[in-house]
């Protein structure tokens, strides 16, 4: 497989960088992958119908994290499911898997309507949503459904607690404007019901512990739990001073 790739450095057909850490473009071929290589990428995901072998060696030999997500070949309708979105934002906010790169077959509709909602969720315009969108296309147009379907996108979505800079400054948000929202909580990495404060020390067990110290008369210790679990010392730790 290494021995296969091409010595020059050949981007892949539409790649272009969508924010620090995510990068976008069409499948790539073996003239593309010692491009690829050189961004050190953590991830790929592949939005086409079928995983190729070609890609597996790739990312087997290179120790990089593959996730595909299975979509029909784009034929002027959408073939994405609000599933399938949930999945890919989850994967490109959370910075553990940076470098990613996200690819359909050509690098347009598709992977476009996933990059269209990412930029729903970072509350971009509407107009500077579709102007993107279409830079990519063939036709330089977006379809009716395309826009109706990042329009009424509003699967809760699932948030690591710490946040990459491109998204609201890298500040979390109890609310979005028409996507819910969920936090993992960075401890108990439990998925917190955003609109309430998701602290870690909401955690049932340390609940558990400071109602029991309370019980016990106990009130200044229960206080103290409550700092500990905010510092992140282990919760065996915890227990043990009940």
């Amino acid at each position: 497989m290494v021995l296969e790739m091409s010595k020059h450095i050949v981007p892949p057909f539409r790649f272009a960088h969508v924010e620090e850490g995510i990068s976008r473009g069409a499948f790539p071929s073996l003239k593309n992958y010692r491009f690829l290589w050189r961004l050190r990428l953590k991830c790929i995901i592949s939005i086409t119908p079928e995983i190729i072998s070609d890609m597996t060696d790739f990312c087997d030999h290179f120790k990089v994290h593959h996730h595909h997500i299975k979509v029909d070949k784009f034929n002027d309708a959408v073939r994405v499911t609000p599933t399938q979105i949930v999945r890919f934002l989850e994967i490109v906010t959370n910075t553990d898997n940076h470098p990613v790169y996200v690819h359909c077959l050509d690098g347009g509709h598709i992977v476009g309507l996933f990059v269209m909602c990412l930029r729903k969720l970072q509350n971009w315009q509407d107009t500077a949503i579709i102007n993107e969108f279409v830079r990519f296309v063939e036709d330089q147009e977006i379809l009716k459904e395309e826009k109706e379907f990042v329009e009424g996108f509003s699967e809760k979505v699932t948030l690591p607690a710490q946040l990459p800079k491109w998204l609201w400054g890298g500040t979390t948000t109890p609310k979005h404007p028409s996507i819910p929202l969920a936090y993992l909580d960075p401890i108990s990495k439990q998925a917190r019901r955003s609109g309430t404060t998701a602290h870690v020390w909401d955690d049932p067990e340390i609940t558990t512990i400071k109602t029991s110290l309370r019980q016990k008369g106990r009130v200044d210790m229960s206080t103290t739990v409550e700092a500990l679990a905010l510092e992140g010392l282990p919760l065996a730790i915890i227990k043990s001073m009940d």
